[in-house]
């Protein structure tokens, strides 16, 4: 038994005699001695006090590090302007001196000494930017294209390093540094094509490396520079006559590029961020979005149609707009059966909605009102669901353009104020009988999840279905009128007494109907089809009529007071 606790003694001094070793070699590694806390306390040093001290040390010897290294630059301008070296030496010199502090501010932070290779890092920035600026302004040893891709790869490398070794004060200081330094060599080139494609690739890497660090706050400003560039760039070259002096080596075809690029790249990054990591798109992701679409792809528009008008430059564009929008609204049925990401179905669908809109001049006439009803149709099928408000709206608007290009709404108005009814043209038919179509969808949809079968559904739901039966509604009176206006008395007063004929007839129609539950947003025009035909009585009848035409046309509307109230009476209670 003795012998084991004397086993178990020796173990303890050896395990006490390591531990003390180990804290010698620590305190060898943090550059002081191993001292007693007795020492300390002699000394009158704090615990906190030290480490103050010793980061205030650091501090000062990592500046007095940079100033030898901005020392050593200027030895080396020095020799260039003497013409010791040729410029194009010194440049190289430079860039390789800028380069040893590089793989040092690599090592620091691959070492987790977050200070040392910030400064080590700001050293290689303050050595080479300048440098960037002066080979390609004053010793010409760098074209634009020479000194953007220059400022590239100096970009690319700092980041990677303030990246990998998560030095952020040094990312951000290479952000802000590129974005000014590419604008003040825009100035002095007039280089704006490049350098926009400089700031495009700037802003795409920070985008996706900010996913991965966090490092939110440096998307913003890249995102912002390079929406300045092409809203110049487009500017510049969508100019009549062309550029201005000074620029006229802007090629408008890298314009157009940039502008498309602009949007593409951004919104696929976005879609592919939303789609593989399940995230909610934030508001970097849509106010980025909006910009890159009318600064990108609207410049781009723009440079087309002020150079070749609305030809094939401009018909590609649209197309191309149209397929993005298909996949905008492919994105958005992606995320339709995951309620928690509605956001992303609203973004994603209603930027399809826009490029739609946005694109739509490239047709006219019968077939853009073809084009616009079936998509129409198509938004109020695949918005028969409860929870798909927003695809209901969309229905709406686009039929509401189908109704207007194919001048329904135009005929309704003459039909009904105008000066009399005019032939329906056919392309108003299609409108029509497209949201006829859409409306019998609409009310088709099941109400799984109601208090009962059968039950309408909340009203916010229902508004783009009341929407489509007034668009419905006004079509089918406006063909109403001008077939009864071919029977009726010619002249005003018999259009007067067609126009409440038809009023009096849909109220007391829709009255008719209210006992069907589906079609209760139908039944939300009777009242105002009534107040209308009064006023109409008053304004239109009496100013135009005659006894043989006011009398049908008081006894109808006498009739529908009458009969209208007690239809509605049967309409069923709403559950509740």
């Amino acid at each position: 038994m003795e012998d084991r606790l004397s086993t178990l003694e020796k173990r303890v001094d050896e395990l006490l005699a390591s531990m003390k070793g180990i804290e010698a070699r620590l305190s060898v590694l943090d550059g002081r001695e191993a001292a007693p806390a007795a020492a300390l306390g002699k000394a009158g040093l704090e615990p906190a006090a030290a480490d103050e001290a010793s980061a205030v040390a650091g501090f000062l010897a990592s500046s007095g590090r940079l100033l030898l290294v901005l020392g050593g630059a200027f030895l080396v301008r020095a020799l260039t302007d003497a013409g010791t070296v040729p410029p194009g030496v010194g440049v190289l010199l430079g860039f390789a001196y800028a380069g040893v502090w590089i793989v040092a501010a690599e090592r620091a932070g691959r070492r987790h000494e977050g200070l040392s290779g910030t400064f080590h890092g700001a050293a290689a920035l303050l050595v080479s930017y300048p440098l960037v600026w002066e080979a390609a302004t004053r010793f010409h040893v760098l074209s634009p294209v020479g000194a953007a891709a220059a400022l590239g790869v100096l970009t690319a490398v700092l980041v990677g390093v303030a990246w990998r070794g998560d030095l952020f004060l040094l990312a951000t200081g290479t952000t802000l540094g590129t974005i000014v330094l590419s604008g003040a060599l825009v100035l002095a080139t007039h280089a704006v094509d490049v350098f926009a494609l400089l700031l495009l690739a700037l802003g795409l890497a920070l985008l996706w490396l900010t996913y991965g660090r966090r490092w939110h706050g440096l998307r913003w400003p890249a995102a912002i520079a390079v929406d300045l560039a092409v809203l110049l760039l487009s500017d510049l070259v969508a100019r009549e006559g062309g550029p201005p002096e000074g620029y006229e080596n802007l090629s408008r075809g890298t314009a157009i590029f940039v502008g498309v690029a602009l949007f593409a790249t951004y919104l696929g990054s976005f879609a592919l961020r939303t789609l593989w990591r399940r995230r909610d798109v934030t508001f970097f992701e849509v106010f980025q979005t909006l910009a890159a679409l009318l600064v990108g792809f609207g410049g781009a528009i723009r440079i087309v149609r002020a150079h070749s008008g609305a030809g094939l430059g401009a018909t590609a564009l649209d197309i191309a707009a149209w397929g993005v929008a298909a996949g905008c609204y492919a994105v958005a049925l992606a995320f339709a059966e995951d309620r928690l990401s509605s956001r992303n179905f609203l973004f994603f669908s209603s930027l399809g909605l826009v490029l739609a809109l946005f694109s739509s001049d490239v047709i006219a006439g019968t077939p853009k009102t073809v084009l616009f009803s079936a998509l129409g149709v198509a938004a109020a099928f695949a918005g028969r669901p409860a929870d798909r408000v927003t695809l209901r709206v969309h229905a709406v608007i686009y039929l509401v353009v189908a109704a207007w290009e194919s001048r329904l709404l135009g005929s309704a108005f003459e039909a009904f104020v105008g000066e009399g009814p005019r032939w329906v043209a056919p392309a108003a038919l299609i409108a029509l009988f497209a949201a006829a179509a859409a409306y019998a969808l609409l009310v088709t949809v099941a109400t799984a999840g109601m208090p009962a079968e059968g039950s309408p559904l909340p009203w916010p739901r229902r508004v783009p279905t009341f929407a489509l039966a007034v668009l419905t509604l006004l079509g089918v009176g406006t063909v109403a009128v001008e077939l009864a206006a071919r029977l009726a008395p010619r002249g005003p007063e018999g259009i007067a007494l067609v126009r409440s004929a038809v009023l009096v007839g849909a109220a007391t129609a829709l009255a008719a109907l209210s006992t069907k539950p589906r079609l209760a947003e139908a039944t939300w025009l009777v009242y105002p089809l009534l107040v209308a035909g009064a006023l109409k009585l008053v304004l239109e009848d009496f100013r135009v009529g005659r006894p043989a035409t006011l009398f049908p046309a008081f006894a109808l509307y006498g009739l529908a007071l009458i009969v209208v109230p007690k239809l509605l009476k049967r309409r069923p209670a709403p559950v509740s």
